[in-house]
């Protein structure tokens, strides 16, 4: 197969816009009102038969020659004292027509309307937050409603430290963007539960300014201000989020449990989303309350929570120390309709299943008892405890502490029990106390009851 590449040009299609007009009138000296366009625009722009003050529909052009007064996207134009003051007038508005921007692309003419153009220093228009999304637990993206020409990071404070990292950019209407980034101790929730905050505070030496030397207005954005700091970070799996699970306590794995950072959507977990690697899948749900189901038992309470359970079909034989693959797939929602980033990596999933036993022998006279389990695991307690924790029943129902003359020990990862009295019958059971053997993953055993161990016949 041959490869052919090719660079295209993308042609700019779009029309230029007006995106709002502001005045600057100050008595005894300026008087002009400045056109700002969303992008740049061409020469056209300082033609000024492209524009017209219409007072009560009489239509006239302006007097003066307009010119750029910043990077081909604001047009300044004086007014002549005739023109300021038809244009204080409810019924005044400026209409715009003809303008091009650098590609060719011709505006549809526009009206703006007297009530709708602010001084340059009026607190309704003084450079104001549009929106505030944290698209990570890092990173918050601030948009203005202006341009701002001096940026200071020292204007901004997220959850009470100062950004590490700042990105300024220009959206499609030509306002100021403020991408931050925080260190690791001032990250947000991927919910953005607790404490968030993003303080912006510019002032007489912390500069937020817009092409008039205004500063942006003080606000400290949370997730109830106005605007309010919007949610756009993506669910993930914590970190050892992705665990094994032994309800029915047997030593097989009945479930493996998926801890989200943030709660999900109970309504988009089904068992489509989840392959088990050798394992066959029978259901997944969302766990709100109560206890997950196996065996049919159980009180599950399905509703939106950052637990998910996967209920697999358990295995003939023990596999407690076993970590198979977890591939998520399909679409997850948080609660803010955030989706999980889907990938085709296959995640190992921690062991999170006690410790089983796997074998139980007895001794050809009948006295020692060797305790065998489905894993490596390590001895907890020291040896007198260990055999303080160790009881016998032999009918297997009453369970009696170990005589003085018997003796435990842990050798080779396995559990050995020497009996001073030769075993008999064929009810004999051994309960083993909680917390004594623990596998490598961490997990130590509940009370344990070895299967019935049956004592040899007498030779």
């Amino acid at each position: 197969m041959v490869l052919y590449t090719a660079v295209l040009d993308v042609i700019d299609m779009e029309k230029p816009y007006v995106t709002k007009i502001t005045k600057k009138i100050i008595p005894g000296g300026e008087q002009s009102i400045y056109v700002f366009f969303n992008e740049k625009v061409s020469g056209t722009a300082l033609v000024k038969d492209n524009y017209f003050i219409n007072d009560a529909g009489t239509m006239k052009k302006v007097t003066n020659t307009p010119e750029f007064y910043y990077e081909n996207k604001v047009v300044k134009i004086p007014l002549s004292n005739e023109e300021k003051d038809v244009l204080g007038l409810g019924t005044t508005s400026i209409v715009i027509m003809n303008i091009q921007d650098l590609y060719g692309n011709i505006m549809d003419g526009q009206t703006i309307w007297q009530s709708a153009i602010m001084h340059y220093n009026d607190p309704t228009n003084v450079p104001k937050v549009e929106k505030a999304e944290v698209t990570e637990k890092n990173k918050v993206v601030i948009t203005f409603d202006q341009h701002l020409v001096l940026v200071d990071p020292a204007a901004f404070i997220i959850n009470s430290e100062v950004p590490i990292e700042i990105a300024v950019s220009n959206n499609d209407d030509g306002n100021t963007v403020v991408t931050l980034t925080t260190d690791d101790t001032a990250k947000f929730t991927c919910d953005l539960s607790g404490t968030a905050s993003v303080i912006i505070a510019p002032s007489s030496t912390i500069k937020l300014e817009n092409i008039f030397g205004v500063n942006a207005a003080n606000v400290t954005l949370t997730t109830t201000s106005i605007p309010a700091l919007i949610d756009k970070v993506k669910p993930v799996v914590m970190d050892y989020g992705i665990l094994t699970m032994d309800f029915n306590i047997d030593g097989k794995i009945d479930h493996i449990a998926v801890y989200f950072e943030e709660s999900i959507k109970h309504q988009y977990v089904s068992v489509s989303n989840f392959e088990i690697v050798g394992y066959t899948v029978l259901d997944a749900y969302v766990l709100a309350g109560g206890t997950p189901l196996y065996d049919g038992r159980g009180s599950a309470v399905v509703g939106d929570s950052h637990m998910t359970f996967v209920r697999v079909k358990q295995k003939d034989t023990i596999d407690s120390g076993a970590t198979p693959g977890v591939k998520i797939k399909g679409v997850l929602k948080d609660l803010h309709d955030n989706e999980y980033e889907i990938s085709n990596d296959i995640i190992t999933s921690f062991d999170g299943v006690m410790p089983a036993i796997s074998a139980v022998t007895l001794s050809a006279d009948n006295k020692v008892v060797t305790v065998e389990f489905s894993e490596p695991v390590i001895n907890t307690r020291d040896i007198p405890t260990l055999k303080t924790l160790t009881r016998f029943a032999a009918d297997g129902i009453s369970f009696n502490a170990l005589d003085a003359a018997d003796s435990v020990e842990f050798t080779g990862g396995k559990y050995v029990i020497r009996f001073n009295t030769a075993l008999s019958g064929t009810s004999n059971k051994i309960e083993i106390g909680s917390g004594v053997f623990m596998d490598i993953a961490g997990n130590s055993n509940l009370i344990i009851i070895a299967p019935a161990i049956e004592a040899n016949p007498a030779p």
